[in-house]
């Protein structure tokens, strides 16, 4: 809603791009995102079954990710250059806020069911939007 209103460009934007996309390819891609993160909640739940510190397994998560991400804009791999413009205060929020999502869904899985992550991560997009 903000952004709507800092870009009221945003408002004629989907008219543009809905000629650009692919329908059998959104739908393909929902399908795949469903699937890998029913895995990904899977195979997350067998590893805190055995190492049952989801904290840390939530951290060796996230600084994995670091280790692709940063190569990839330092490099300028596919295109990806750093971002350009952003605010230090503004990106440490963004990132809390995402750290901690992750870690809130890892705890979950730690404590309960694969079901009961789920519901957890259904609060994601709220989050999101808050943030």
């Amino acid at each position: 809603f903000f952004c709507l209103l800092s870009y009221p460009s945003l408002l004629s934007e989907p008219v543009r791009m809905a000629s650009k996309v692919s329908l059998p390819l959104l739908s393909f891609y929902l399908v795949a995102w469903y699937a890998l993160n029913v895995q990904y909640n899977l195979y997350n739940k067998k590893i805190l079954n055995i190492f049952p510190y989801p904290y840390t397994t939530a951290l060796i998560q996230l600084a994995s990710g670091l280790l692709y991400v940063i190569p990839v804009w330092t490099l300028g791999i596919a295109g990806r250059k750093f971002p350009t413009g952003w605010k230090v205060g503004q990106m440490a929020t963004l990132a809390a806020f995402h750290g901690g999502g992750h870690f809130a869904t890892v705890m979950c899985l730690g404590a309960g069911s694969v079901a009961f992550a789920n519901v957890v991560k259904a609060g994601e997009p709220i989050c999101s939007v808050l943030m």
